[in-house]
């Protein structure tokens, strides 16, 4: 004998979803279905409207917790590009200036004489940095990054303000 599929309430709710998928028509449709099913289940109007009302707050609320984790990775890339960006931007600094000082310490002397004390010296400052940059799950960084995530949710909201007053 095969096995019932009809074991449990959810099996009902995926067939019905699965039939009203099938069958949809138009938003008018659709109501007409809603309102159909509602009255063979004996649900009153009001506990319709209620459900309803408590089903579009829920789906907000998804949508809302949805786009506030897509907005948080969107930053966290971004947080990570600036980053780099600024680790590169030092390091590069690092060497033009490193490689002048060289320069300099060669021409005036006719050797390397103290050229590389700043080379040592600062290059642990850039090592540091580039650790830093590497290291993305120190707990400095985490702060870095949520005080970074906090203004940039405060500009989305001055951006958005700015829109609603332009209208």
């Amino acid at each position: 004998m095969a096995e019932e599929h009809l074991q449990s309430d959810d099996d009902l709710e995926a067939i019905l979803k699965i039939a009203v998928r099938e069958g949809a028509g138009t938003t008018a449709d659709l109501r007409d279905r809603l309102q159909m099913a509602a009255d063979e289940l004996g649900l009153s109007p009001e506990q319709l409207a209620a459900a309803e009302e408590k089903y579009k707050k829920e789906k907000s609320t998804f949508r809302l917790k949805e786009r506030r984790s897509e907005l948080r990775e969107q930053d966290w890339e971004q947080f990570n590009k600036k980053r780099k960006s600024d680790f590169f931007s030092h390091f590069t600094t690092y060497l033009t200036v490193n490689a002048f000082l060289f320069a300099m310490d060669w021409i005036t002397g006719g050797g390397i004489d103290w050229a590389y004390f700043p080379l040592m010296g600062w290059g642990i400052g850039v090592a540091i940095h580039m650790f830093s940059v590497i290291n993305s799950e120190s707990s400095e960084t985490q702060k870095e990054f949520e005080k970074f995530h906090r203004k940039q949710m405060r500009k989305r909201k001055e951006e958005a303000e700015e829109e609603y007053w332009k209208e």
